[in-house]
């Protein structure tokens, strides 16, 4: 190789006795070459040279005045060094070379020798060691790569199988700093609208496991590494047994960033480029971590917030999927529709509509619901028609709102029962009839129910109805106070009708009376704690009914 193109600046030491050997290869040759010399006269100086500086290759004499070559080589074994060793003998000493070529010698000169072999030596040796030196490298970053897809392949499945993220995140601290070689960890949490950062999990080597904790008052460079969001570097521990300390930062899209702290003791070997692979790897899993936790608690709050709404709410409301398939379901249908949640829940749609639907609909809502949800549009209320829980006709009016990509939307369809609002509508138009009635001069009669049907309070128009005062009238069952009409026997069962579904209206008649049919509209009140519920009825000329709209 010429000169000047060596591969790397290694270190070479010369221990010879000879001080011409020493000063030709040491301040004249091998430098000439790009390489670093030491030298050692003996065999003593040179174990100091050697224990001191660790140089990449020795020249070693195999005759030394206070110990020989082989000497010298027995002691690196025991010491644990490979250093790669090039003997020289004088002529004869074959042999002993051959034995030290067994003891891990990599090569032997015979004096006298030219420079030529010497430096042709030296280039085999060196470049032995550097294919050896990026082998180990090569290894050493596969087993990193190695342990990180460990981490990946053993934390991944916490994640997703944990409704809390502390024992993936505490499992993820003990795989780093394993695969690490890590002397301690911690995790540093920072709530954007909490309380700051704080220390959330940590283990020490002594722990066998990472643990849980509450603390505040993080080191500066850590609070550094989330400042700026990149990792930060520093040393500290007693000035004998210092720790090399990494923060690495992770930034996060929601409210949470956190910092992953590792300490390393100075004099472990793990490559550094090797160990923040490890830290980055580590780092993306403790935000995914943090970020799955943090959509956990969001979803259970959403579903905690849905139960509620729909536990207090007397609409329904209902979730599709894109193949439109039941999801959920409120409780309320069961009381609109006499079909539990569960009951419904992963019915198709389509299926479960036509169930229930009355023939008013002439499966124009399964038409509506396709092209309204399809399109994304945002469409006005429907009037559905569908069977309750007694098989009852009942009306309701439906919404629909979709999110998401049409191939993978939600669809949610609200059904706002008006079935009761319907019947007040009808109660109106009865009692404008009433009153256009009672302007021609026929004024109804108005009296008061409780729970039991009896009458509570009546007005003189009733007393005068039944021919009996209104102190006679007050503290009987209404159907005794009509019992000479016709028809009066149903009334029982009518003001059992308007408790259940809020009015009822029924007619009896006086033969005997020029009155003709009379019509008694019940209509239920709502009551409080301080007043029961009661009812209402209005007595007067006979007419039929408004029909259902």
């Amino acid at each position: 190789m010429p000169k000047g193109e060596t591969l790397a600046n290694e270190t070479i030491l010369i221990v010879d006795d000879n001080a011409d050997v020493r000063t030709l290869l040491g301040e004249r040759v091998l430098p000439s070459y790009g390489y670093r010399t030491l030298t050692a006269p003996d065999g003593q100086e040179g174990l100091w040279q050697i224990r001191s500086h660790n140089p990449d290759l020795i020249l070693l004499d195999l005759r030394l005045p206070d110990m020989t070559g082989i000497d010298l080589l027995h002691i690196l074994s025991s010491e644990g060094y490979d250093t790669p060793v090039i003997l020289i003998t004088a002529y004869g000493s074959e042999l002993i070379a051959a034995q030290a070529l067994r003891l891990g010698v990599h090569d032997y000169i015979i004096k006298p020798f030219t420079l030529d072999e010497i430096v042709a030596s030296v280039e085999r040796a060196l470049t032995a060691t550097r294919l050896r030196r990026e082998r180990n490298a090569l290894n050493e970053r596969l087993q990193s790569l190695n342990l990180a897809m460990r981490i990946l392949a053993d934390t991944g499945p916490d994640i997703v199988h944990q409704e809390n993220n502390d024992l993936p995140l505490c499992r993820l601290l003990e795989m780093t700093m394993a695969a690490t070689r890590a002397s301690s960890g911690r995790v540093w949490i920072h709530e954007l609208e909490g309380y700051g950062l704080y220390l959330h999990a940590a283990q020490d080597r002594a722990d066998q496991r990472a643990y849980l904790l509450r603390a505040e008052n993080p080191p500066a460079p850590v609070e550094q590494a989330l400042a700026l969001g990149t990792f930060q570097q520093w040393e500290e521990g007693p000035p004998g047994a210092p720790e090399v300390c990494l923060a690495t930062p992770i930034i996060l899209p929601s409210w949470l960033a956190a910092v992953l702290e590792i300490h390393f003791p100075k004099e472990e070997v793990l490559p550094d480029d090797s160990r923040l692979l490890l830290l980055r790897i580590a780092g993306n899993w403790l935000g995914m971590i943090l970020e799955w936790g943090n959509l956990h608690r969001q979803l259970v709050t959403l579903q905690q917030q849905f139960q509620t709404l729909g536990s207090l709410s007397h609409d329904i409301l209902m979730v599709l999927d894109d193949d439109e398939t039941i999801v959920t379901a409120t409780p309320a249908i069961a009381a609109i529709m006499g079909q539990r949640p569960a009951q419904v829940v992963g019915k198709n749609f389509r299926q479960w509509i036509q169930e229930i639907e009355l023939p008013q609909n002439e499966g124009e809502i399964i038409d509506w619901y396709l092209q309204q949800s399809r399109a994304g549009q945002v469409s006005e209320r429907y009037a559905f028609f569908f069977r309750g829980p007694q098989g009852e006709p009942r009306q309701a009016e439906v919404e629909v709102l979709v999110q998401g990509e049409q191939d993978k939307a939600r669809r949610y369809l609200l059904f706002h029962d008006t079935t009761a609002y319907n019947r007040l509508e009808q109660e109106v138009r009865v009692l404008r009839r009433q009153l256009g009635a009672a302007a021609h001069g026929s004024r109804p009669a108005l009296v008061t129910l409780d729970v039991q049907g009896t009458v509570a309070a009546c007005d003189q128009a009733m007393a005068g109805l039944v021919e009996s005062p209104a102190e006679a009238v007050v503290g009987r069952p209404l159907w005794e106070v009509l019992a000479p009409a016709e028809g009066s026997h149903l009334l029982p069962e009518a003001i059992a009708r308007a408790y259940r579904e809020g009015y009822a209206y029924i007619e009896v008649s006086w033969p005997q009376r020029a009155t003709g049919p009379l019509g008694i509209t019940l209509t239920l009140l709502a009551g409080s704690a301080s007043l029961p519920a009661g009812m209402i009825g209005l007595v007067g000329p006979a007419h039929a009914p408004a029909a259902d709209p």
